[in-house]
């Protein structure tokens, strides 16, 4: 059971789910109003992120990339010497993620405060997957090496994230009756 688990056919499954139920939340909210437009479109936005992701889990990006800048290090002669460059990129892309979406909440107002949660779940997927690509020796330790009764800890980060964004979109209701 936990080899299933910590397969990917589960986590990219889990990801079309989220996707789904985001979908679902994106039409419930065009159905009731106008006045629901941003909440709608936030709503579509997650969906369409979360298929990128189920994508670039089942076709394994991740690794793709991580084998060719690898690659491209070794020819290159600076594979010994990473690890900083490794640790900045990891800095730039937790302060990219975070400033878009504060920028992208800031610009929506609390028209977005139904799908704020899972945005911000969303945006913690996106970091996530890039954490793994980026492949930084210790937290690849981490994420892959430590578990629970056989369940690794990047199992149970991707699956507790998924199926809490599915649950958020799926309990959306968005505020108060659509404008008369």
């Amino acid at each position: 059971m936990v080899d299933f688990l910590n397969g990917s056919v589960l986590r990219v499954a889990l990801y079309f789910l989220a996707a789904a139920s985001c979908a679902l939340a994106a039409r419930r909210q065009s159905a009731r109003g106008t006045g629901r437009a941003p909440l709608a479109w936030s709503w579509w936005a997650l969906a369409l992120t979360l298929v990128a992701l189920g994508l670039f889990r089942e076709i394994d990006a991740g690794a793709w990339i991580t084998d060719r800048v690898r690659d491209a290090a070794r020819s290159g002669g600076w594979y010994r010497d990473r690890r900083p460059l490794q640790r900045d990129i990891l800095a730039v892309l937790t302060v990219a993620v975070t400033v878009l979406l504060v920028a992208f909440v800031a610009t929506a107002g609390g028209r977005l405060r139904p799908s704020l949660p899972a945005l911000v779940v969303c945006a913690g997927l996106c970091w996530f997957a890039a954490v793994r690509a980026v492949s930084l020796h210790s937290v690849d330790q981490l994420l892959y090496n430590r578990t629970f009764h056989g369940l690794r800890l990047a199992t149970a980060i991707e699956v507790t994230a998924t199926l809490t964004v599915s649950w958020l979109a799926l309990r959306a209701r968005g505020p108060g009756p659509p404008p008369a």
